[in-house]
């Protein structure tokens, strides 16, 4: 980037646009070193989008900096980057970054659907005793920044680096169909879809919003006949389409040949 500083054909405006492209990789990567590199020598550079990456990346350290350098990034109608970091850091079942999101922002509300969703019980369990809690609350405030995230043009500059990330804010429905209506049963709903029965058993024993004909057909949808065999047993009042009735026979029936006789 020297070269860029050198280089006297340049308007700081081009500069600045150049610097912005640089800072875009290592903010998705996590990489606050680079960052730091980068932002000192051009602070106008940051922008909103890597911003956005930055939170994605899930860097403890980085999303530290963030807060302190762009504080208006966070616990604003539209941004909402403690949503996103939150998202990827619950699902991957990351304690210490959750922890901190908790406590920096304590008048945020919160999912229990991404930990959820990463099948992360202990998280669970203590967001519900430490963290406020409102699906309805939390999910609305953060569409419009996660549709922001994955109408984002600029995939192409880091490839992969935030393909599992991306699946994550994709699984749990953020932003996927614009001004989605929010679920009370959204963790319940996470859990399911990806045949997390001991998490939906705690939610069960633990929580009041109960389950949804939705939850159903997450739990079908990801071929998970143990999930929709308990919520069969356990909540009748369900709707349970007729395939998943025919596949929770036929599991039952591959169960009682596998059994050794008495």
């Amino acid at each position: 980037m020297a070269k860029v500083d050198a280089d006297s054909t340049l308007t700081y405006e081009e500069k600045v646009e150049l610097y912005h492209h640089a800072l875009i990789r290592p903010a998705a990567m996590g990489n606050l070193p680079v960052v730091l590199q980068l932002h000192g020598r051009t602070p106008d550079a940051m922008g909103g989008d890597v911003a956005v990456y930055a939170a994605m990346s899930g860097d403890l350290p980085l999303l530290k900096w963030l807060s302190l350098e762009m504080p208006e990034m966070f616990n604003t109608a539209f941004y909402r980057l403690e949503h996103v970091a939150f998202d990827i850091a619950a699902a991957r079942g990351d304690f210490e970054t959750v922890q901190w999101l908790v406590a920096t922002f304590p008048d945020s509300a919160w999912s229990l659907a991404p930990a959820a969703l990463g099948g992360n019980l202990e998280l669970v369990k203590w967001l519900h005793e430490h963290a406020y809690i409102d699906e309805m609350q939390r999910n609305h405030s953060g569409e419009q920044m996660v549709g922001f995230i994955l109408a984002a043009g600029r995939w192409h500059f880091f490839g992969e680096c935030l393909n599992d990330q991306k699946k994550v804010l994709v699984d749990l429905k953020r932003g996927g169909r614009g001004r989605r209506t929010p679920s009370t049963t959204a963790a319940m709903d996470s859990a399911a879809s990806k045949g997390h029965l001991h998490v939906l058993q705690w939610l069960s024993a633990n929580r009041q919003e109960g389950f949804s004909a939705v939850t159903v057909k997450r739990a079908l949808t990801g071929g998970h006949l143990h999930v929709c065999a308990w919520l069969n047993e356990h909540f009748t009042e369900l709707f349970i389409p007729p395939t998943a009735k025919s596949g929770i026979k036929l599991l039952y029936s591959g169960w009682n040949k596998s059994a050794p006789s008495p």
